[in-house]
This record gives structure tokens, sequence and C-alpha cells, in this order.
């Protein structure tokens, strides 16, 4: 999204800066919890708003880390965002910092795009300041695919690596790596060419992928290849693939005890906000109903096919069915 906002005297903007999205955390953050991340909203005029924060501490904490111009009265505080910049169109202090999020929308013509070929989001009419242009999966001009041939050098490094062929699951390996820099390397040089000036847009600089690729984020000797290394850059390059939740299952999540692999999704856990105990009543993480393996099957089974449906699975219509392991998810 764009930010540094300089506008001129009509209020149209001379010149920004870019700023990318800090992330947020879906699986293990309680930001949801607290109401957030809240959308940005764009100054067209001065916007004062007024947070009331009863706890001294934190209104001092909130004071301390403020840019803008504000006042004091009692527990409030009122902040001024002046034309131009972004805020937060809440009261809850809590929230005031959403700026640093990045709305995922990409927009075209029929959503609020300047153009048939204008991609960013804009969300304040005659107000030409981006708040977001999209993610390089879901562009409407994105490539939706199907098979990649990153996705086969893992495959490949995968069962090499299960044949002990360490040296060669290694090449495949890091040449999956590079075959999704090259895959996405050519998309961006083609967005390029249609004239976007976002630098989520261009090209990546060649020299930063090269440094990557021989950096300790990628494994460079055979013996040091587990298939946790594997995976891990395999559900990088897959990006918003399902596959990658096929993968996730077939070694059993974050529990291992599959093959002699040890634990090949480190450190993953239930996401934070996950409550449903009684639908998946696995205690533990090495319990396979522990986990999410299922989705139970549209009510269009039960109603017009139900005596098929209850021979496929005798729990196809109770809840265990969301964590019922599949027949090729059962650990070894």
């Amino acid at each position: 999204m764009m930010k540094n906002i300089v506008l001129n005297a009509s209020g149209g903007i001379v010149s920004n800066d870019w700023m990318r999205d800090v992330g947020v955390d879906m699986l293990y953050s309680d930001i949801r919890q607290n109401s957030g991340p809240l959308n940005a909203s764009y100054a067209s005029a001065n916007q004062v708003i007024k947070y009331t924060i009863a706890d001294a501490t934190a209104r001092a904490n909130f004071i301390a880390g403020l840019k803008q111009s504000y006042t004091t009265s009692g527990n409030d505080v009122s902040v001024t965002y002046k034309k131009g910049n972004w805020y937060i169109n809440s009261t809850n202090y809590k929230r005031a910092g959403d700026t640093i999020y990045v709305n995922m929308r990409s927009n075209s013509l029929t959503t609020s795009g300047l153009s048939a070929t204008d991609l960013n989001y804009y969300p304040t009419t005659g107000q030409p300041a981006v708040a977001g242009t999209g993610t390089f999966y879901a562009r409407p001009t994105s490539d939706s695919d199907i098979l990649t041939f990153a996705e086969l050098c893992f495959i490949k490094a995968e069962a090499l690596f299960r044949q002990g062929k360490s040296a060669e699951a290694l090449t495949a390996y890091k040449a999956g790596i590079q075959a999704n820099f090259d895959r996405m390397q050519t998309k961006l040089n083609e967005w390029k060419s249609a004239g976007g000036a976002n630098p989520d847009q261009l090209p990546m600089n060649a020299a930063d992928i090269t440094a990557y690729m021989s950096s300790a984020a990628v494994v460079q000797t055979a013996p040091a290849l587990t298939m946790a290394d594997i995976m891990g850059q395999k559900m990088i390059a897959m990006g918003l693939s399902y596959q990658n939740w096929n993968d996730l299952r077939r070694f059993n999540y974050s529990a291992g005890n599959i093959g002699n692999f040890g634990v090949v999704y480190k450190d993953y856990k239930r996401p934070y906000e996950f409550t449903a105990t009684n639908v998946m009543t696995g205690a533990s993480p090495t319990d396979p109903t522990y986990w999410f393996r299922r989705f139970s099957q549209s009510p269009h089974e039960s109603n017009y096919n139900n005596e098929q449906l209850m021979k496929s699975n005798p729990l196809a219509m109770k809840d265990a069915i969301w964590s019922a392991p599949v027949w090729w998810d059962i650990p070894e």
C-alpha cells in the first residue's frame, strides 16, 4: 500500500513510498479475539479519533508511540490524522496500529479500479490512494496452478530421499526451489511489461535469488538434508495449493511417526482459536483424531444418497468425521 503520501494544495498525490504488509499470524496469535486486524481508511480530510483509555500505563504507552498530534483530557486521548494519512476508523486504541497491515484486495474496473487494467484497491472514491495491490497468487491476472515443474521437483526429491539417495534428492530439492523462483520471475516480468509501478509486481533482484540459494535457508550438503527441509520448501513453493494440506496429513502434522523421518512439520500446532475439542476429540498431537483430516459431506449426499454415504464411512454424518484418518493418512 502507499505510505508517506505527499499531497499538493488541491489534495492530489504528488509522491509516495510503498509499504509491504508485515503479515498476520493467523495460526497462533490472538489478534482476532481482540477485534482485529481492521482495515485502514484514507483521510481525505483531517480526522480526529478520540480514544478512552482508563488504564494509566496503557494510556502513557499509547501516547509514547504516537507520531500524530494529539490532545488529552482525563482518560481521553484525541488523535488528529492529517489529510493524506491512513488511520483506523475505530475508537479502540488497541487497533490504532493496524495500519501496518495491508488489505489483500485487488480490483478491476468492475470493482472500483480506475481502469480495466488497474488492479489496485482504492478505498475512497476519487482519491487514488492505494490501500492494496493483491497478492502474487490472488490477483485477477494471476496464474491458476494445476501442476508446476517446482512441485514435480519436490515430489522427485521426496521419492529419492525415501530411497536413501540423498545426493540426488538434494539436487531435486534445490531444483524445485529454483524452479519456483523462475516461475515467479516469469510472471513478474509479464506484469512489468504491462507497465505496472507496484514494486510487488516487479521482478526480483537476480543477485538476491542467488544469495538465497547459497544461504543457510537452503540445505547445501546431502548429509544435512531432511524430509522436513524438502517439505518446508515445497510448502513455500506451493502457495495456496490444497496439496499442502495433503502433505500435512501424510506426515501426520507435527506428530511425526511416519517412516523414519522424524517430525516433518516442526512446531505446527492447532490454531490458537481452536476450541472444538468436542468435535476433534484427540487429547494430544500423537492421537490421529487430534488433527483436521477431512471435510464432512455435503447435505446433498445425506438427502439423496444416504445409503451409499453411510456405506462409505460409519462416521460420515457425525462430527467425528472431521478428524477421521483417510486411508492413505493413517500413521505407519
